[in-house]
């Protein structure tokens, strides 16, 4: 059983590996589609280089930075909204706004309007605070104190246990 995953693997990533071969001769557009190749000749000699490995380390600390920071002002948001009703009301249709626009149009538009160092952070913030309060305006009960406790169906540890009910989607990355 565990070849013949091995196998139907193995050949699913050969046929889309030709598939490539033969779309980049096809549109014959080497700087959109490239050859197999001249990806795989690029791809070691970015791997050998110093340069790669440092930008693409910056690009990961931007995203885990945009994360960070999004993830702050959506815990901050959370509790505003679970404590003032008119904070809830005043936000809820700029949060729903940037959830009903896919994260590509926010990619796109970055790529017109920013400088390149700043859109990881900028596609990080502008997805995740969305993300992070959307149980906000589900419809769910809100407890008059603003918390839910989780902690009835699965057992959590003391400090985990009362976790404010806009965060319910970010749960699993409190807990």
């Amino acid at each position: 059983m565990r070849l013949r995953k091995t196998i139907t693997t193995i050949v699913a990533t050969a046929i889309l590996l030709a598939g490539w071969q033969l779309f980049a001769v096809i549109a014959n557009q080497p700087e959109l589609i490239p050859s197999l190749p001249r990806l795989v000749r690029t791809l070691c000699e970015w791997l050998v280089s110093g340069s790669f490995y440092q930008s693409v380390g910056a690009t990961i600390l931007r995203g885990v930075l945009g994360m960070s920071i999004s993830f702050v002002c959506a815990i901050g948001m959370a509790g505003l909204f679970a404590r003032f009703e008119w904070v809830y009301e005043l936000f809820r249709p700029l949060l729903a706004i940037m959830r009903s626009i896919p994260v590509i149009s926010f990619i796109l538009l970055a790529l017109i309007f920013l400088n390149p160092e700043s859109i990881p952070l900028m596609i990080a913030f502008s997805h995740h605070v969305p993300a992070t309060n959307r149980e906000s305006d589900t419809g769910n009960p809100r407890p008059a104190s603003g918390f839910i406790h989780y902690g009835t169906s699965i057992p959590y540890q003391t400090f985990q246990c009362l976790i404010p009910d806009h965060l319910s989607a970010a749960k699993a990355i409190l807990i």
